[in-house]
């Protein structure tokens, strides 16, 4: 399926999104519910069941597409706040996956319809399920009567250091008959470099200006409160220009689907800047969203999947509303997600590095690897010389390829060459070596070195020799100097 050869894993480098498979423990868990409502609102959609899902959303970590409330066909979890027990929650088993884990951070969706809400949630963890520990609660909500029907988004972070077998999410100051979730996602914070969404200007020092937009700023996109207009583009094509302080590395990031299908996105493109001047932005990725997350459904959180992770201060986004590079309609992202990774991994080490002389001339060859984190074409070289056996070396050239980025792809351009020839060299003995580096996040590999190579080869007739002299070697055995 698109996109799934370019996933991280947490034994390759940070996982850059709690959605993940492998982040998000809990789609790794079994469930259930107290109070459950009746069999139509199982607790599996939640987390990822086998029926009722987009396989390719699950593989890369999401919740099922289908995660809005839909009361006809189970679709969301509810509880019954009627029962007995007066304590409505979802109980997560790690056991089935990692076992235990320290998670310290969730970020929990509402049900969509107003009669159905929460006012709050509160976590709690235990490795027995009967003795409970209360890790953390969200700020109370006013009912289900304080809310619009488009529900809201509860981003709920805290110290834990215990790793805990079961972890409990209870709904709090609910209203009515029924209360539930849209979603469940919980993470542990160690595997990003910090807990803040980039897209939140209540949390970090970010701004954006958006274009062909209508009641569109950073804190719709990111409020708690799912707002009528997180990001509304009312023109056939919008984009936003966001600035962090300083650079940033990431690989993608979340929305939350309208639930009309008409404001759907259809097609993004990338672009990163080191200064943001108008004439400074490098397209990095154009992606056909429709194509790769297959139909979607209202209030679905979907990824946008960049490909190759980047780092930059500066981010152009630009979207079409269809899966095509060809405007047509308006498009609306109820809300938005995006966590900086604390690293990312580093291109695969060039092999098979060769130094030929020929006159004055050194050829180098060598081939390239593709790794599971890096596309071909996003790869450069760095080639340095040494002139004293290897003691230093210094840097010759850097090879950046070319590579023009047009289609529905990640991948499309042409990869970096994979041969170099250093010319016009002093008589001497060389030894070369080389790195592979990703150009759009920076990380490097080690560095391969060649054999060593003599410049002039053996069986040179003629050349100049550091005096200003001539030099001949008639027979390869006598020498003659002309001053």
């Amino acid at each position: 399926m698109p996109g799934i050869g370019n996933l991280l894993t947490t034994g390759s480098s940070s996982p850059w999104t709690p959605f993940q498979r492998n982040v998000n423990v809990l789609l790794t868990s079994t469930i259930s519910g107290s109070s459950q409502h009746n069999t139509q609102f199982k607790p599996f959609f939640v987390t990822g069941s086998t029926a009722d899902n987009n396989e390719y959303g699950k593989l890369a970590g999401m919740p099922d597409r289908k995660t809005s409330y839909a009361p006809s066909s189970g679709k969301a979890w509810l509880a019954d706040l009627d029962a007995p027990d007066n304590n409505p929650n979802i109980q997560f088993d790690l056991n089935p996956g990692v076992g235990t884990a320290a998670l310290d951070s969730f970020i929990i969706g509402s049900a969509t319809t107003t009669a159905f809400q929460a006012g709050g949630y509160s976590i709690s963890g235990s490795n027995n399920a009967t003795s409970w520990t209360a890790l953390t609660e969200s700020v109370t909500y006013p009912g289900a009567s304080g809310f619009s029907s488009l529900g809201y988004d509860d981003t709920l972070t805290f110290t834990n250091s215990t790793a805990y077998r079961y972890y409990r999410v209870a709904i709090n100051n609910y209203s009515g008959t029924y209360a539930g979730y849209n979603y469940v996602i919980g993470w542990d914070s160690s595997l990003f470099a910090n807990q803040l969404n980039l897209f939140n200007p209540n949390q970090v020092n970010v701004t954006a200006s958006f274009e062909d937009s209508n009641s569109t700023s950073l804190e719709s996109l990111t409020s708690k409160v799912r707002d009528n207009h997180g990001w509304y583009m009312i023109e056939e094509i919008g984009s936003a220009d966001i600035n962090w302080d300083e650079p940033k590395l990431f690989r993608g990031w979340f929305g939350l689907a309208h639930t009309n299908t008409n404001f759907f996105p259809g097609m993004a493109q990338f672009f990163k800047s080191e200064t943001g001047a108008v004439n400074d932005w490098t397209l990095v990725s154009t992606k056909d969203i429709t194509t790769t997350l297959g139909p979607m459904t209202g209030y679905q959180s979907y990824f946008i999947d960049i490909g190759t992770p980047i780092k930059t201060q500066y981010l152009k986004v630009v979207f079409f509303s269809t899966g095509s590079l060809t405007p047509s309609s308006n498009f609306l992202m109820r809300a938005g997600w995006m966590y900086e990774m604390s690293s990312s991994q580093a291109p695969p080490i060039p092999t098979n590095l060769t130094a030929s002389a020929f006159q004055s001339n050194v050829g180098l060859t060598w081939s390239q690897n593709s790794g599971s984190d890096n596309r071909l074409v996003d790869v450069i070289y760095n080639i340095e010389r040494s002139s004293n056996g290897g003691s230093t070396y210094n840097p010759i050239i850097t090879l950046s390829g070319s590579v023009t980025q047009t289609a529905n792809t990640s991948s499309i351009g042409t990869p970096v060459q994979t041969n170099h020839i250093d010319s016009n060299l002093a008589d001497g003995t060389y030894l070369y070596r080389i790195q592979s580096q990703n150009k759009h996040h920076l990380t490097t590999s080690s560095f391969i070195a060649s054999t060593s190579v003599t410049v002039p080869v053996a069986g040179k007739k003629i050349w100049n020799t550091n005096k200003g002299n001539i030099m001949f070697n008639p027979n390869d055995t006598i020498l003659i100097e002309i001053s």
